[in-house]
């Protein structure tokens, strides 16, 4: 059994204060902050310090930082086309790697990448790392288009374990803590992105990785 996050670790998203930045006029409630909730367990579970400034939650400051007049630019002019289809730089996962790490970190950490396996994602877990990803999944109210969460662990079963902010997805969510929670084959491939047409189950997903 491989736990990289202890219980105490864990940190859920459903607490987190309304993030408003009023220059860029954005406001990321707690249900929206699935990523920077997921990037403070990635930072803890890969043993990465990473330094704050204001006096807020790990993740809510990460949030802040990333709804700013600076980040919005620097969104703007690398991810164009996301910030063209309305996502905030809080939502694009390339925000994470090449503009997140460098303010709170100091230098890069992570690369996005794609076409991971399940046994590609297992391997890094069983040689200690933490992988962040997304994907899609049913809750209480309908369909979640879209959630970050981190792999952090392997049962003895070889299945994967995840860290989600939200609580537990084989619940919908009803149950709200989210520790270790298995994500066998079947499961990664329904769930974990990129999904084929129509929400079809995909063998190859992306994730962010430690940068080596």
């Amino acid at each position: 059994m491989i736990h990289l996050i202890p219980r105490d670790g864990w940190y859920t998203q459903r607490n987190n204060p309304f993030i408003y930045d009023a220059e860029t006029k954005i406001t990321v409630p707690p249900w929206a902050a699935c990523m920077p909730t997921a990037r403070v367990m990635w930072y803890n579970g890969n043993q990465i310090s990473f330094s704050k400034s204001l006096n807020l939650p790990d993740d809510a400051y990460l949030t802040k930082l990333l709804i700013t007049k600076r980040a919005v630019e620097f969104a703007t002019e690398n991810y164009p086309d996301l910030i063209k289809a309305g996502y905030p730089p809080n939502q694009i996962h390339g925000m994470y790697g090449t503009y997140l790490d460098g303010l709170v970190v100091g230098h890069r950490k992570s690369d996005f990448v794609q076409g991971l396996s399940y046994q590609d994602i297992a391997n890094r877990v069983d040689a200690g790392e933490c992988v962040m990803t997304s994907g899609a999944f049913m809750g209480v109210k309908g369909p979640i288009d879209g959630h970050a969460y981190v792999f952090a662990g392997l049962d003895d079963d070889s299945n994967l374990l995840i860290c989600d902010p939200y609580g537990d997805y084989r619940t919908n969510y009803v149950n709200q803590t989210g520790w270790m929670i298995p994500m066998p084959p079947i499961a990664f491939e329904a769930h974990t992105k990129p999904l084929g047409p129509k929400g079809e189950a995909t063998k190859l997903k992306w994730g962010h990785v430690l940068l080596k």
